[in-house]
């Protein structure tokens, strides 16, 4: 079986999905998790602040986002009053 085969369909079975046949030219894994309730590291002062500022650029970006077609928005309607289009 080639590993471009996708688990769809007629195909797919629970212990497809979850079993693998190891290849041999994979020498080392490195598996990232953490858990649902977040990290112990999240309560750090220094990722609380990074924290801060991400969300505070998110909101930022999308209250720009929300002006610019608020903006938009209102334009087109004076330029039609103006009969301008």
């Amino acid at each position: 079986m080639s590993h471009r085969s996708r688990l769809t369909g007629r195909n797919w079975t629970p212990k497809r999905a979850t079993s693998f046949k190891p290849q041999p030219f994979v020498t080392r894994v490195i598996f990232i998790a953490t858990p649902h309730r977040g990290s112990y590291m999240a309560s750090n002062p220094i990722v609380k602040f990074g924290n801060r500022f991400l969300t505070l650029t998110g909101g930022l970006a999308k209250t720009v986002v929300a002006l610019g077609k608020l903006i938009e928005t209102s334009l087109r309607q004076l330029a039609k009053s103006w009969a301008l289009f």
